[in-house]
């Protein structure tokens, strides 16, 4: 009966080690550089360990009663699955402050994009156009209105529909010249040369069609190809722009 009893209790132990190091840390957090569970982890091995000999020397050496050696069991048990069921909560409250956040973040997009469309047609009206800056910051508006990968929607449709009325509004200039971010002392570039140059830093490789679509919108409404420096910009518009992964990039050749 010992024998049964404590081999019992090794069973439970060795899986409860093992759900924690194997389960949980090997597959599920391994590759996850946000997990900080080491502490929860520890305390739990700990247990386990603790628990197992204790169980052991009731068992072989005190002769304890069987709800002892069952409540030893149980409570290995439950050392072994009790951190991850409060990895699940983080988890859960994370994902549920994520969409609190992206809820916030779409809200303000909407929000700026229908202030935008004010501001575009009260310029338009005083023949006021957007400064370099400005007009950069627009862009950046445009770049960022598909939410699709946040799980919301994508309202880049509407966003591109304001920059070519402000486009076709004369108030947007495809060619204000502005600064290299990165690069302090660089010459200011054409605003669409700026873009060519984000969306195309490996020419290799495939674009992002809404990228592409912002910098065709651009070339398509005033933008000057005459200029210096912008020949690798005409030399990928003469290209063929083929659909790859499902669409989300272009391929140019």
């Amino acid at each position: 009966m010992k024998w049964r009893l404590g081999s019992l209790l090794l069973i439970a132990g060795a899986a409860s080690a093992f759900n924690i190091i194997i389960i949980w840390l090997r597959l599920e957090h391994l590759m996850d550089p946000r997990w900080h569970g080491d502490s929860q982890l520890q305390i739990a091995l700990i247990v386990i360990a603790v628990v197992t000999i204790a169980g052991l020397v009731l068992i072989f050496k005190l002769a304890a009663p069987k709800p002892w050696v069952f409540a030893a069991t149980a409570l290995v048990v439950v050392a072994g699955f009790v951190p991850r069921a409060i990895d699940a909560y983080d988890e859960s409250q994370a994902r549920a402050a994520q969409t609190v956040a992206d809820l916030a973040y779409e809200a303000k997009l909407l929000a700026d994009l229908a202030e935008r469309k004010q501001d575009i047609e009260a310029r338009i009206a005083a023949r006021r156009p957007y400064t370099p800056d400005e007009a950069e910051a627009f862009i950046e508006l445009v770049r960022h209105s598909n939410l699709i990968s946040q799980g919301r929607a994508d309202h880049s449709v509407v966003a591109m529909a304001l920059l070519q009325r402000a486009l076709e509004g004369k108030v947007f200039d495809p060619n204000a010249p502005v600064k290299n971010r990165f690069k302090a002392g660089a010459l200011p570039v054409p605003l669409f040369l700026a873009l060519y140059r984000m969306i195309r830093q490996v020419p290799e490789r495939p674009v992002e069609t809404r990228e592409w679509k912002i910098l065709l919108l651009l070339t398509g409404n005033g933008a000057d190809l005459s200029l210096p420096g912008v020949e690798p910009v005409a030399a990928d518009l003469r290209k063929t722009a083929t659909p790859v992964f499902n669409g989300v990039y272009l391929e140019l050749k």
